[in-house]
């Protein structure tokens, strides 16, 4: 539990732990001593967000920067959307003027709160960031090529090519890492992912997996031959757990060490949101993963802006602890630690 105030209900905005809903999305981990948050992710966005730290009770509040004219979209959903930072300086995605305007990426200095707005001097229109690799990030480009008369719309079957670019932060300097066409709104045929620091690469199409070395672009193959039955759907990677690349969508897990590819075994579901889906991680710690292993329903009341309450059904989610052999073996052996709502 963040908040430690002795006999503290958790529960209202009393608690320094509880947040109005759209001042704070979510909260990330900077050290050990410190927790920080990005505001402004609120409809309709203002103009101007400021970045926040706390320490690890939520408790001492302090806006380290303000960043203007920008907003941040669904940060911490998955690595194209997590901060980072290298010891020194913050890093993030956002947005110029709202999220229908111009991709950043900002660079936060927490000590002076100098931003900097990296892609400011950069020609390539950037679409979203990857990850991580080293002291560098791989950005994505979705290039827009408009059809050869100017007059018919984009079908869904059309080819779209996705560019992969090397940024590096010191620099301000772009290198082309790799390249891929795709039917337009279609990005199932082909999987990059950077787990722990490794691009991943997976051609559905071809069934083989890589890694990709970044500094020289040159592809290492550690599987082929992927089963017919794993490549005609749709692909989400969830996560590297030991030496398995785990997916959800399908249920398939590739071993980056072994090449070997087998089906995943599957632990109950979990069912919210009118679906069933298996837990998802939430946080891999090596050999112990924290996952949502259960939901209930219920029933939320929320304030709106002019004071009207309402109420919204949706679900309680509890997390737990599971082994990553557990987990990889479809074996549902929790030690339940908290809960969560949504």
């Amino acid at each position: 539990m963040l908040c430690d105030v002795e006999g503290c209900s958790h529960d209202t905005l009393d608690c320094p732990a509880v947040f109005a809903r759209g001042d704070m999305d979510r909260v990330f981990v900077l050290d050990e001593d410190t927790l920080v948050y990005f505001g402004n992710n609120a409809f309709p966005e203002t103009s101007d967000s400021p970045v926040v730290f706390v320490d690890r009770q939520c408790q001492n509040p302090r806006t380290v920067a303000t960043i203007q004219d920008a907003t941040f979209s669904a940060l911490g959903y998955d690595n194209s959307t997590s901060p980072y930072t290298d010891g020194t300086y913050l890093y993030c995605l956002g947005y110029h003027g709202g999220y229908g305007g111009q991709t950043a990426l900002f660079r936060i200095d927490p000590n002076t709160g100098e931003t900097v707005e990296l892609l400011e001097n950069v020609d390539v229109p950037i679409d979203l960031l990857l990850g991580a690799v080293g002291s560098k990030f791989v950005l994505i480009q979705f290039e827009q090529e408009p059809p050869p008369d100017n007059s018919e719309e984009f079908t869904s079957t059309a080819p779209q090519r996705i560019v992969h670019w090397l940024f590096d932060p010191a620099t301000g300097t772009l290198q082309q890492l790799a390249s891929y066409d795709t039917p337009r709104g279609v990005l199932d045929s082909y999987t990059a992912e950077i787990l722990d620091g490794t691009y991943y690469q997976i051609d559905w199409a071809a069934g083989t997996a890589s890694t990709l070395d970044p500094e020289t672009g040159e592809a290492h193959l550690f599987a082929e031959n992927i089963p017919a039955e794993y490549r005609e759907e749709n692909h989400w990677v969830d996560d590297k757990v030991e030496d398995w690349l785990v997916f959800s969508y399908p249920m398939v897990m590739i071993n980056v060490k072994t090449g070997e590819v087998r089906q995943r075994p599957a632990l109950p579901d979990n069912y919210w949101n009118g679906g069933a889906h298996q837990p998802s991680i939430h946080l891999n710690l090596g050999d112990t993963l924290l996952v949502d292993c259960r939901y209930e329903p219920y029933t939320r009341t929320d304030i709106g802006p002019d004071g009207t309450p309402t109420t919204v059904d949706t679900s309680r989610g509890y997390l737990g602890l599971i082994s990553a052999e557990d987990f990889l073996n479809g074996v549902p052996n929790y030690t339940e630690v908290g809960e969560y709502t949504t």
